[in-house]
C-alpha cells in the first residue's frame, strides 16, 4: 500500500502542526486530497503570525475518523511553547475513502 504525504506552503513559508494547537497530539491527523486551508492572522499568537486553518481528519484507533479544525502555523515559529509533537508532513487521504 502506498501512503502518500503532503506538506502546508503558502508563498515561500512552509508551515507546521504543533500540538498546542491542535487537541495535544498531531500524530493522528490526516489531510484529505480535497482540502483547503484559510490564512488568518493571529496577532496574539508567537508575536503575531499568519495561521492556515482548515478542516482535516482526525484518525484514532479503533475509532471512525472526524473532521476537526487544523491550526498550521509558520514552521519557523514551532518550540517556544513547550514540549509536544509537531509535523510537517501529514498523510494525504482520498476524501472519497472516509
Amino acid at each position: 500500500m502506498t501512503v502518500y504525504k503532503t506538506a502546508l506552503q503558502r508563498g515561500p513559508i512552509m508551515y507546521c502542526a504543533e500540538w498546542k494547537d491542535n487537541g495535544g497530539t498531531v500524530s493522528n491527523l490526516a489531510i484529505p486530497a480535497n482540502a483547503t486551508f484559510k490564512p488568518v492572522v493571529e496577532p496574539g499568537l508567537l508575536n503575531g503570525v499568519t495561521v492556515l486553518k482548515g478542516q482535516i481528519l482526525s484518525e484514532t484507533k479503533g475509532e471512525a475518523a472526524k473532521k476537526v479544525e487544523l491550526t498550521a502555523i509558520p514552521y519557523y515559529s514551532w518550540a517556544n511553547r513547550g514540549k509536544g509533537e509537531m509535523t510537517v508532513w501529514f498523510p494525504e487521504v482520498n476524501a472519497a475513502t472516509k
